[in-house]
């Protein structure tokens, strides 16, 4: 793996059993600098090349602490040295797992819009000549009609804010693909990464970014 800063999701995967086998036996100060070096090797997405001295400084430890803690850890072959910087194969092993999500879920959406796109178009054109025919052929409209149609039609546009399989850029998310929503929250599939994520509604009906959770395959399905 050739390493540069990647944009990573905002959380990894954390496999209990796994870690708990590895982390087994560790020394209290081990477990704390592993604990804090993950999350600042994937979110960097490279090797950390900081100074020791300043890394002990950020984990809250003496440079000599860190040093033998960081031994400890490369023993344990969870912590190892690569392009000059402290990395871990864990953390690699999720970001090569998300890139892929990310390249398999962007062709994926990719196709869904462009299948779409192509039967939106005769729907479309269809619409629009329906539109031109009551048009033409009643100029004499019952405005109670009319205005009975128009909630009808706001109320249908209501029903359907986020159609399942419409995608939607959702602010610090980017495009989405919707999955499921209610009247106060929708779930979508990220086209970045292929995770699904819930969002609460604002007043407006769009998505709160701070609200967002990450659900699982299990959990989505309790929400049905």
């Amino acid at each position: 793996m050739s390493f540069r800063p990647v944009k990573s999701p905002p959380w990894f995967r954390f496999h209990s059993a796994d870690m708990i086998r590895r982390m087994e036996g560790l020394s209290a100060v081990a477990a704390s600098i592993l604990v804090q070096l993950f999350p600042r090797m994937h979110q960097d997405g490279e090797p950390i090349r900081r100074d020791r001295a300043a890394l002990a400084r950020l984990c809250g430890t003496t440079r000599p602490a860190f040093e033998k803690a960081i031994v400890e850890l490369k023993d344990r072959g969870l912590i190892i040295e690569k392009s000059g910087g402290l990395w871990s194969e864990i953390i690699e092993i999720e970001i090569d797992h998300h890139a892929e999500k990310s390249s398999q879920s962007t062709k994926s959406v990719s196709k869904r819009w462009e299948k779409i796109k192509e039967n939106q178009r005769p729907a479309d054109t269809n619409v629009s000549q329906e539109v031109e025919i009551e048009v033409e052929g009643s100029p004499t409209a019952n405005p109670s009609r009319g205005s009975s149609t128009a909630k009808g039609s706001s109320a249908r546009a209501e029903r359907a804010r986020y159609p399942k399989d419409e995608l939607v850029e959702i602010n610090g998310f980017g495009p989405c693909e919707v999955q499921r929503s209610g009247r106060k929250w929708v779930i979508v599939r990220s086209a970045h990464d292929g995770d699904t994520l819930r969002f609460d509604l604002n007043s407006d009906g769009d998505p709160i970014p701070s609200s967002v959770r990450v659900l699982e395959d299990d959990l989505e399905r309790d929400m049905k």
